[in-house]
């Protein structure tokens, strides 16, 4: 039980370090380890152990949470979304979307809106 509650508090705090530096696009490996106090070694160690993801995966499934929340919240352009979630090329933005969740964001952000603008309509209707 200790053992998952440290676990937890380990994620928690990377997770709440690389939010925080979320839109700097120049955010890599060596700060990241700085930021925790850790060695590289250390660090992506830790990352797998806690988490099953490589650093570099872990900081990309971050910045496509941070991602999602922005395309939920706000009317943002995808270009927009790419560089508020630390990519500094939209079209690289696209192409790792598009590999992780099967989709464009464009087509995650039209289905989206699709499915707000249908609540919206069945909700006048009643």
């Amino acid at each position: 039980m200790e053992q998952n509650i440290a676990k937890n508090n380990f994620v928690s705090l990377a997770t709440q370090t690389i939010e925080k530096k979320i839109m700097l696009e120049t955010y890599n490996l060596d700060m990241f380890a700085n930021d925790l106090f850790m060695s590289k070694s250390k660090l992506t160690k830790k990352i797998k152990l806690t988490t099953g993801l490589t650093p570099t995966e872990f900081i990309r499934n971050i910045k496509f949470n941070y991602a999602f929340r922005l395309f939920k919240e706000t009317d943002l352009s995808i270009k927009e979304i790419a560089y508020s979630s630390g990519f500094n090329d939209p079209k690289y933005f696209t192409r790792c979307f598009k590999r992780a969740y099967g989709m464009s964001p464009k087509e995650y952000k039209s289905s989206f809106n699709k499915a707000v603008g249908y609540m919206w309509f069945n909700f006048n209707m009643n």
